[in-house]
């Protein structure tokens, strides 16, 4: 009987019956095991949506604080705006001569200018 097969013949033959053995022996999986690993997972899942639901609402409440938090600094920007208009001002108003003129007799030119030169100077001039 072997005469009559040549070698490839009896590869085959062999690959065969190993594939067979291989097959029938392979330890599979309990189909009951997946049942349990089903649940578990279902138990994770609920348990990630809780999470992810109790997430968004914090979420929620942190951009609900956030648009507060931009409409005040919107209106402190504002009054940041005029004040620095203001002192913008008074800068460019400070080194002008004013054109009004005070008409004095000689006892208020002197206190004018001596109140004129404590503005400008220093305090130590009384």
């Amino acid at each position: 009987m072997f005469k009559l097969l040549d070698t490839k013949s009896i590869i085959i033959i062999i690959l065969t019956t190993l594939l067979l053995i291989f097959t029938v022996f392979q330890p599979n999986k309990k189909i009951y095991t997946y049942k349990n690993e089903i649940k578990e997972l279902k138990l994770k899942n609920e348990k990630l949506l809780y999470s992810y639901d109790s997430l968004k609402n914090e979420n929620k409440k942190i951009d609900f604080k956030l648009k507060k938090l931009y409409l005040i600094i919107g209106d402190k920007e504002k009054i940041i705006k005029t004040y620095n208009n203001k002192i913008e001002y008074y800068k460019r108003k400070q080194n002008e001569i004013p054109t009004k003129i005070k008409l004095l007799n000689a006892d208020g030119v002197a206190t004018e200018f001596t109140n004129y030169i404590k503005t400008k100077r220093s305090k130590s001039i009384y």
